[in-house]
């Protein structure tokens, strides 16, 4: 669920400790992201700009499965695709919590 030299460069780039910091602020927001995200009809602008939010901090994190499956649902939306944009949303819970889980190990 992580590239690992992503999260080991931000180890170098901020510190063991603030690292720790920074994936439990990444895992807080990003629960809170998600639960928006399931929560509203999937034709709501907000979606965009949610998915948009994830997927960056994902990638930044090196949670790229997450932050290209939140890329999906921000194309998938801004293109009017209903039926892509349904089955990204559908794998979004099991996609989250898979990598909120192994996130854990970094905190």
């Amino acid at each position: 669920m992580f590239e690992q030299t992503i999260v080991q460069q931000l180890k170098v780039d901020v510190g063991d400790e603030l690292s720790k910091s920074l994936m439990n602020v990444f895992i807080n927001e990003s629960t809170k992201i998600v639960e928006q995200l399931l929560s509203l009809p999937i034709d709501d602008q907000q979606v965009i700009l949610l998915s948009h939010s994830l997927k960056s901090s994902a990638k930044t994190y090196g949670a790229l499965i997450l932050g290209n499956l939140c890329e999906q649902i921000e194309m998938s939306a801004k293109a009017g695709d209903c039926d892509a944009l349904s089955q990204a949303m559908a794998d979004l819970p099991d996609i989250a919590n898979k990598t909120f889980s192994q996130a854990i190990q970094f905190t």
